[in-house]
C-alpha cells in the first residue's frame, strides 16, 4: 500500500486527480470535507431518493414483474454492492482476481434507472397535458442547470489527447 501511495504521489500524472487530492491534502479540514463528508451527504441523498422511488413504484405499479424489477431489485443490488463482504463473493463468481474498485460502481446503474422510471411514472400519472408539460420542463431545467460540460474543465489532464482525437475526426 505504501508503494501504491508513493506511485500516486510521484507519478507526475496530475495534481488534480482525486487520489492525489485525498493523499496529499488530508491535513486540511477543507479537504476532509470535500473528500469524505460531501460525498457521504450526496450518497445519503441519492439513497434516500432511491428509497422513495422504490416505495412509490411498489405502491403505484400494477404489474408485479415491474414492481420486482424496478422497486425491489435495485434495493437488493445497492445493499449487495455497498456491503464489503460481497466483494469476496463477486471475485469468486466472476473469476476476476484483482477486481478491487470498478465493480462497485455498478449499483449506480440500477439506481438511476429506478429513479428515472419513478419520476416518469409520476409525470405520466398527472392529470392534464399542461401539468405534464410543466413537469417535463421543470425536470429539463433542473438537469440543464445541475449538469456541466466535462471537456470545458481546465483541470482535465488528457486535454491534448482529446483535442488531437477531435482533429483526426474532423479530417476524416
Amino acid at each position: 500500500m505504501i508503494m501504491v501511495n508513493m506511485l500516486m504521489i510521484f507519478g507526475n500524472i496530475s495534481i488534480y486527480t482525486p487520489a492525489t487530492f485525498f493523499l496529499m491534502r488530508t491535513w486540511q479540514g477543507k479537504s476532509m470535507l470535500t473528500s469524505i463528508v460531501s460525498p457521504a451527504i450526496l450518497l445519503i441523498f441519492f439513497l434516500l431518493i432511491l428509497l422513495i422511488s422504490s416505495i412509490y413504484l411498489v405502491v403505484k405499479e400494477t404489474d408485479v414483474r415491474k414492481k420486482i424489477i424496478f422497486g425491489v431489485m435495485p434495493l437488493v443490488v445497492v445493499a449487495g454492492f455497498l456491503f464489503l463482504i460481497t466483494k469476496k463473493l463477486y471475485v469468486k463468481v466472476s473469476g476476476i482476481e484483482n477486481a478491487d474498485t470498478y465493480y462497485r460502481i455498478l449499483w449506480i446503474i440500477s439506481m438511476y434507472v429506478t429513479i428515472t422510471y419513478a419520476f416518469t411514472k409520476h409525470i405520466a400519472s398527472l392529470n392534464g397535458t399542461v401539468k405534464k408539460c410543466v413537469a417535463v420542463g421543470v425536470a429539463a431545467v433542473v438537469i440543464a442547470i445541475t449538469g456541466s460540460f466535462v471537456y470545458a474543465n481546465e483541470h482535465i489532464y488528457n486535454r491534448k489527447y482529446v483535442s488531437s482525437a477531435a482533429k483526426c475526426d474532423r479530417h476524416m
